[in-house]
């Protein structure tokens, strides 16, 4: 009896330990991926036109914005917001196709990302970095139209400030989660009891506003505009479910693109760049088509 008691306790000592290692990973996980290294991006030469400029603004709060712009030649303007970890960088492929038909583009990392200042927040320093962006595409010459591309964690800020924004007239909304705890306790999913619970106050305790990070709600009460779900049916951090309750929640005209096979990180690359380029260009040019876009060839 006391060699299956001292065993029972081995294998109890083994279990905790296991989980809080596992614990651990996860909270350094978390906190890297939300509060990422700053680097320094160098302008891009291979494939992106001349007229790609480098921008800064400052958010209402203070904080300097860096990002590239992008002069638009038929009076639209595409916002680009990243999500977390990463920059502005991850856009350009697309900014630069759809600036082959006239569209132009800002891309700006977010506070605490790439070059800009301030602190990682994704709450009001992010809000007022998407709204000085929407403010910068409206003072390039001949803009009407601004439309907002969100991706992950951008997407929940693309669809907050359009909740509030009506200068914005089109969004698109890539990897979108309903509401961040459910989404983090998806990609933390785990045989080990509570381990996603951890997940989550794992987040809040690295300073992310988890309760408020909520998409669905920033649409069910966001003005009518047309809107653009993609998403991969394969992605690891957010189930098909999550954009399938955003688009029945949505009120403006609506589209939604599930891409098999594809991921969280690949679905321009599983549907085929120019495919996937096309896609966003045609939902574009329909969502923009009655406020007078200019066509060009």
């Amino acid at each position: 009896m006391r060699y299956v008691l001292g065993a029972v306790v081995v294998l109890a000592i083994f279990a905790v330990g296991f989980c809080v290692q596992r614990a651990v990973r996860i909270f350094y996980a978390e906190y890297h991926a939300f509060f990422p290294a700053r680097q320094t991006l160098s302008r891009p030469l291979d494939g992106v036109g001349p007229q790609l400029q480098n921008i800064t603004f400052d958010t209402e709060s203070g904080v300097r914005i860096a990002g590239w712009l992008l002069p638009s030649h038929n009076g639209a303007v595409v916002v680009y917001l990243h999500g977390s970890p990463g920059d502005r960088s991850g856009f350009l492929p697309l900014a630069n196709a759809l600036d082959r038909h006239g569209y132009g583009a800002i891309l700006i990392d977010m506070p605490g990302h790439g070059e800009s200042g301030g602190r990682a927040d994704w709450s009001v320093s992010s809000q007022q970095a998407a709204q000085g962006a929407i403010a910068l595409a409206l003072q390039q010459p001949g803009t009407r139209h601004v439309a907002l591309f969100g991706y992950s964690i951008g997407s929940y800020i693309a669809a907050q400030v359009a909740a509030q924004d009506k200068r914005v007239d089109a969004l698109i909304l890539l990897a979108a989660f309903t509401n961040l705890a459910d989404q983090i306790r998806y990609e933390f999913r785990s045989r080990i009891p509570l381990i996603n619970q951890f997940s989550v106050i794992a987040a809040r305790t690295a300073g992310v506003p988890v309760r408020e990070m909520r998409t669905l709600d920033a649409l069910k009460v966001s003005s009518p505009r047309p809107i653009l779900f993609i998403a991969g049916t394969e992605d690891w951090g957010i189930p098909v479910s999550m954009p399938q309750a955003l688009f029945a929640a949505a009120h403006g005209p609506k589209e939604l693109w599930l891409i098999a096979g594809a991921d969280h990180v690949n679905t321009r690359d599983i549907a085929g760049p120019a495919i996937f380029d096309e896609r966003v260009r045609m939902f574009l040019d329909n969502a923009l088509a009655g406020n007078g876009l200019k066509s060009f060839k």
